[in-house]
């Protein structure tokens, strides 16, 4: 009755579900998922997004996979201690995926 009701399932790292212990979870979530629901299925790192597309297609119904290599939201990153959040980086554009080209220049530690 509750779950028949629902409209979509937003699963966010799918990536995860190549992951052996918990890769799990997102395979039942989309098999047990009813038909009408619809799939949201994030990841910024998925290597093999369109056999996932098909597996999906097969499993669920029709799917359409969209692709794009622009972040909205930048990644930041941050450590914390007993002091609070400190910046990693002297440069908010610094690190991996920020968006910026300073490489491995720029850390604060």
């Amino acid at each position: 009755r509750g779950i028949g009701r629902v409209g979509v399932v937003i699963l966010d790292e799918f990536h995860y579900m190549s992951d052996r212990s918990r890769g799990t979870v997102w395979e039942e979530c989309c098999i047990l998922s009813p038909p009408s629901a619809k799939l949201v299925a994030l990841s910024a790192t998925m290597a093999n997004a369109p056999k996932v597309t098909q597996w999906l297609d097969a499993i669920h119904g029709p799917t359409t996979l969209v692709e794009t290599s622009f972040r909205p939201v930048p990644l930041r990153y941050w450590y914390a201690d007993d002091l609070g959040l400190e910046g990693l980086f002297s440069d908010a554009g610094a690190g991996p995926g920020a968006g910026g080209r300073h490489g491995p220049k720029g850390w604060k530690l």
